[in-house]
């Protein structure tokens, strides 16, 4: 599928379908990172519902591509039927749609090197602030000029929405100085400047 515009598509759109889709299956999943063969190093990972296994989600390496006459980029997604069905639950649990607006931020943290961008969104999805939903996705990974060795900038749409109020800006920037300082805590991340 093509993004209208000047953006190609990468690892994290993929990764985002894939999510949306255990999401409307009322599956939570979690994404490790690992190599796979002919896959681009750092943009593979093995799909898992609970300890299973459901599938992988990866670039394919430019130079297989190219193999093939392909200058895109090319995505796998791989989900295995089996597993995936066993996970499903009978009755999904099932929450009504708030009337509320959503608000969002966009931030760009720091973390190590070697922090997968699961552990984050494990933090904000467990990040408690009273009546109000958090949930995130990561949209971009920098690692180069501007970054300190050893660190990596994650960017993450971060989205906050209450079930009984729409968020006034206050409430936000209070919310999001909170999961900042929880992300710190638990991960080292940081703002990046």
């Amino acid at each position: 599928w093509e993004r209208p515009g000047p953006e190609r598509l990468d690892f994290f759109d993929a990764k985002g379908a894939v999510e949306t889709l255990l999401g409307d299956l009322g599956v939570e999943g979690a994404f490790t990172a690992e190599e796979h063969f002919a896959m681009l190093p750092g943009h593979s990972a093995t799909v898992s519902v609970g300890d299973e296994s459901v599938g992988v989600v990866a670039q394919v390496h430019p130079d297989v591509a190219a193999a093939f006459d392909i200058e895109e980029p090319v995505f796998l997604v791989e989900l295995w039927f089996e597993p995936l069905t066993r996970a499903i639950p009978e009755r999904p649990d099932y929450a009504p749609p708030s009337r509320y607006p959503e608000a969002r931020r966009d931030l760009a943290l720091l973390v190590p090197a070697d922090t997968p961008a699961s552990a984050l969104l494990e933090v904000i999805r467990t990040h408690r602030a009273r009546g109000v939903r958090i949930s995130a996705d990561v949209f971009d990974e920098y690692r180069g000029e501007g970054v300190p060795a050893g660190q990596k900038s994650l960017a993450l749409a971060v989205r906050f929405r209450a079930a009984d109020r729409t968020l006034g800006e206050k409430d936000v920037v209070r919310i999001e100085q909170g999961l900042l300082r929880r992300l710190e805590q638990d991960l080292g991340a940081t703002l990046r400047a």
